[in-house]
């Protein structure tokens, strides 16, 4: 950059276990406004130091587009949770974070917002079907833009191995309909379902 050298190092998953283990990072819930002075960092900075994880699992909640409630809502939607995300995802401390080591990820509400796909009556984007049927197709596409498309296949759910342990990421938020008049409300398609039940086998 600049004319200056610059080293980088890419990280493989290894083929199988040995006597050394192998290490990974479950996170979820990442709320920016507490880490202003980047505790976050510092605490994975530490784990990755201390043991050498080959790589993380972001869980979900990586991003909050339902806070604050009162938002500039004169922006389109696109628009709105994108400033949100850059916000997070130009974080200093927080790319740092997502450098450490490679990252599999999936979603829960706060992608969305709280309890998606319910609508909420305290939140505007979720206030009722016309704003859920606006907002939510919004926030799909910078879930995919800035975390899905990083994924195995930019896939919502996968499988991987390290021999002999075998991982399922399941999704049981994006595909997730809301409650019927019965209270039922399936989370997962019948696709994943298949996915899943053949990955136990």
């Amino acid at each position: 950059i600049n004319g200056d050298a610059q080293t980088s190092t890419w990280s493989t998953l290894p083929q199988q276990v040995t006597d050394k283990g192998v290490t990974f990072l479950f996170a979820s819930c990442f709320w920016q406004n507490a880490d202003r002075d980047g505790y976050y960092r510092a605490g994975m900075k530490d784990l990755q130091a201390l043991a050498h994880p080959h790589f993380k699992m972001l869980v979900g909640d990586q991003v909050y587009l339902d806070w604050p409630i009162y938002w500039n809502f004169d922006k389109r939607p696109i628009e709105l949770f994108g400033d949100r995300y850059r916000r997070y995802w130009g974080d200093e401390y927080y790319r740092e974070v997502l450098q450490l080591c490679p990252n599999f990820i999936t979603c829960d509400d706060h992608e969305y917002w709280n309890d998606y796909p319910e609508t909420q009556p305290h939140l505007l984007q979720a206030w009722d079907d016309a704003h859920c049927n606006t907002y939510g197709p919004a926030a799909e596409i910078l879930y995919y833009q800035f975390q899905r498309c990083l994924n195995p296949e930019e896939a919502r759910w996968y499988s991987f191995a390290i021999d002999p342990v075998s991982f399922f990421m399941a999704d049981t938020r994006s595909e997730r309909v809301r409650c019927d008049d019965k209270g039922k409300n399936p989370f997962m398609s019948e696709a994943q379902w298949n996915a899943l039940e053949g990955w136990q086998q």
